[in-house]
């Protein structure tokens, strides 16, 4: 059975800035949402993944229920990204914006270097505990001359998220240090998120 909402799902779903329309019988995401939903699906393509970012973006997965679910990630398998629309957070196409590149960010002492891309400095991320959320990631990206548009929406979500939820997000240690340090005689493991020396330099 089709998943049929109530006027009460209905009304909590419409203000959620992720859903472009909601009706009975269908639940319309935004296409940015969606964007969002298969880069994180095609990290880890499962149901699981999709649900741990639904949840993590507001979502109640037990409200949507396992058939939109399902849809999602037959969608993501059948036509891959999802490309064109217009988004509801935005008003306006997720490519009308050239989003930095990753080598501009890291020269710009802002991010970092890391395995799956770039990761936030500790420097910034030390920064925004300490005055978010009286000063806004925005502001401080602008503070140190980059504009947050170009720097990416996601991004600055996930710190956002992880800061309002009383979590000092920790810098990951950088690809480029990884491959500098393992191999090292004195090094005994250092890796994205551990970095130990053998007991012998203790």
């Amino acid at each position: 059975m089709p998943k049929r909402f109530t006027n009460e799902e209905i009304e909590l779903l419409s203000k959620s800035p992720y859903v472009k329309d909601i009706k009975q019988d269908r639940l319309t995401l935004t296409h940015e949402f969606r964007c969002i939903l298969y880069d994180e699906w095609i990290k880890r393509p499962s149901t699981f993944q999709i649900r741990e970012t639904l949840k993590s973006f507001g979502f109640d997965c037990s409200m949507l229920g396992k058939i939109i679910i399902n849809n999602i990630i037959i969608n993501f398998k059948r036509y891959g990204r999802p490309t064109n629309g217009k988004n509801k957070v935005f008003g306006q196409s997720l490519y009308s914006v050239e989003l930095y590149d990753n080598s501009f960010l890291i020269d710009s002492r802002v991010f970092v270097k890391s395995r799956k891309g770039i990761n936030f400095s500790s420097d910034f991320i030390d920064k925004a505990f300490k005055e978010y959320p009286s000063v806004s990631i925005e502001s401080l990206l602008e503070s140190y001359g980059l504009d947050p548009n170009k720097v990416g929406y996601h991004r600055i979500y996930e710190l956002k998220r992880k800061l309002e939820d009383g979590e000092k997000p920790k810098e990951k240690i950088s690809a480029d240090a990884v491959e500098k340090y393992s191999g090292h005689p004195y090094i005994k493991r250092c890796t994205a998120t551990h970095f130990t020396l053998k007991k012998a330099v203790l």
